[in-house]
């Protein structure tokens, strides 16, 4: 199979010679797996959220007054909520491992090794036990990917 275009600086040239086997290997890798979503929902910006957005009554309390006249909805009926509504520790330690197993597409909360279940023990979030803990593990010679040593001094 051959393949002609401008010139491809990734191929180096402009035109690519595939054996079929190939071409079709090649090719495949772009079909998604069975039962695999293509449409994301994530946001309110979403192409599919957009038209629901009036039934949200989050999204009409908030709505900047433009768009509240432009689809009818009253400034009454928007009246402010309480800005820190109060939620449990253990929802929100769900939350984040929920949101993550849907943008990334893998659960963070499997341990990849064995495909055993982890539980949340502590959330540490004083930059001072953070360096600390970078700190202890640039000593022993595991770092976590992608640290530069220099910036915990």
């Amino acid at each position: 199979m051959r393949y002609c275009s401008d010139f491809n600086p990734a191929i180096g040239d402009s035109t690519k010679v595939w054996n079929v086997r190939d071409f079709i290997a090649d090719a495949t890798l772009f079909i998604p797996p069975q039962g695999v979503r293509l449409i994301r929902f994530f946001g309110l910006y979403a192409s599919r959220s957009r038209w629901k957005w009036p039934d949200w009554e989050y999204v009409a309390r908030h709505a900047p007054r433009g768009w509240k006249q432009a689809h009818g909805v009253s400034d009454a009926e928007s009246s402010p909520q309480p800005s820190s509504p109060s939620v449990p520790q253990s929802s929100c330690r769900s939350a984040w491992a929920r949101l993550i197993a849907k943008v990334y597409e893998i659960d963070p909360l499997v341990y990849p090794r064995c495909s055993c279940r982890m539980r949340i023990l502590a959330v540490i979030t004083a930059p001072a036990e953070v360096n600390k803990i970078l700190r202890h593990l640039v000593k022993i010679g595991r770092p976590p990917p992608g640290l530069n040593p220099a910036s915990l001094n």
